[in-house]
């Protein structure tokens, strides 16, 4: 078992400015429960150093680990301005590293995902299936059935 948390974010995430909080075994699907390195943060719009109003845990589909599914939990700060004056209100912290905002997949089990399908589009036409022009999807249409639709 991996107890330094130095080597569980190497071993789990291996992103720099990023903390393994830890590693919840209990549920079916594993977490990964993780959270970017706090650094004094500014509000976009006025520039004045923000606070952290609340945090919020985002589930994210990660990539399988060792055969088994994998969850992250990335326990996201929401900031807000301080200034008056600033309409900018609250804020959630981003990074595209991890995963685009509102997306269910990490960016690597995305980019895995698409990897994928790029695969299976060049495998197909060398087992007798085609690539529907139309509607940009792969169609299954054995070589016996060329006249399906």
């Amino acid at each position: 078992m991996i107890t330094d948390p130095t080597l569980m974010n190497l071993f789990f995430v291996n992103l720099e400015g990023v903390r393994v909080l830890g590693v919840d075994d209990e549920p079916a699907i594993p977490e990964v429960h993780i959270e970017l390195v706090r650094h004094l943060v500014g509000c976009s719009s006025c520039g004045v150093v923000a606070r952290v109003q609340d945090r919020s845990a985002v589930r994210l589909i990660d990539l399988s680990m060792a055969g088994r599914k994998v969850s992250l939990v990335w326990n996201k700060r929401r900031f807000i301005c301080l200034e008056p004056a600033c309409d900018k209100g609250t804020w959630s912290e981003v990074d595209h590293r991890i995963a685009a905002p509102r997306l269910a997949l990490t960016d690597r089990a995305g980019r895995w995902a698409t990897y994928q399908v790029g695969e299976i589009r060049s495998f197909l036409p060398q087992k007798g299936f085609e690539h529907s022009p139309i509607t940009s999807t792969t169609v299954v249409r054995p070589p016996l059935c060329r006249s399906w639709l």
